[in-house]
């Protein structure tokens, strides 16, 4: 008898115990840019989305880091020449170092997004931190008078349950990608070939894909024959579209 209620006793405290724990382990959570990353939920509706439908084709280029008065420049450039709309997730301190830029981003008939404020990874802040980098940026886009989309991008892809909650409670949705150009610099500071990027976004690109890539140098030379392939395989480029 006695045995009996030690043991109802101990299975009461673990019950408790990992009540406790599970709450903590779903906040800390993490997802990270990965090419194994399982989509569960795209909708519209949904706080994350990693591509537009499959149904449609369509896919919708977009352009991390930016804007600066060097390459984004360039970027703009090439989409003109080729008749191409993008949207560009900026960076808040950046906006307010080239604000001509941004003017010139929505002139051409992009849009604009949001990367946060200063680009620090996001899963290791504070929710309050988390919800100043989203809401510091969208307020840089407005001080400038010009429109900012309702989505934010994490920097380097890695959001746990703050950020899902930082974008819920600021009416935003977290869009993110299923084709990474993997445009960056490498470890040893190399710029990859532009054609070895070509190639692989060429590759993995399909109706509703959402292509990632970056505001840098590798990325203008790439761009061209991009758009050229991507257009042979009768899919249009534009806007994300829901």
């Amino acid at each position: 008898m006695i045995f009996s209620k030690l043991c109802l006793l101990a299975s009461v405290f673990w019950v408790i115990l990992l009540g406790l724990i599970h709450p903590i382990v779903a906040q800390n959570s993490i997802v990270s840019d990965t090419e194994v990353a399982l989509i569960q939920t795209n909708r519209p509706q949904s706080s994350v989305v990693w591509h537009m439908s499959r149904n449609v084709p369509h896919v919708a280029l977009t352009f991390d880091d930016g804007p600066d008065e060097i390459v984004t420049p360039k970027l703009l450039t090439v989409l003109r020449e080729y008749n191409v709309k993008a949207t560009f997730f900026l960076v808040g301190h950046m906006i307010a170092k080239a604000p001509h830029i941004v003017q010139q981003i929505t002139q051409d008939g992009h849009q604009i997004a949001n990367h946060t404020w200063a680009h620090y990874r996001l899963d290791e802040m504070t929710q309050d931190q988390v919800n100043l980098q989203i809401s510091s940026t969208h307020r840089a886009v407005k001080d400038i008078n010009q429109p900012i989309m309702p989505y934010v991008r994490p920097p380097g892809g890695r959001f746990n349950n703050y950020v899902i909650h930082a974008t819920k409670r600021q009416n935003m949705t977290l869009v993110m990608w299923d084709v990474n150009a993997a445009d960056y610099k490498t470890a040893d500071g190399q710029l990859p070939d532009p054609k070895a990027i070509a190639r692989r976004v060429i590759r993995k690109t399909r109706p509703g894909s959402i292509i990632l890539m970056h505001n840098g140098p590798a990325t203008v030379d790439a761009l061209p024959q991009i758009i050229t392939e991507i257009k042979n395989k009768s899919l249009s480029i534009g806007l994300l579209q829901w």
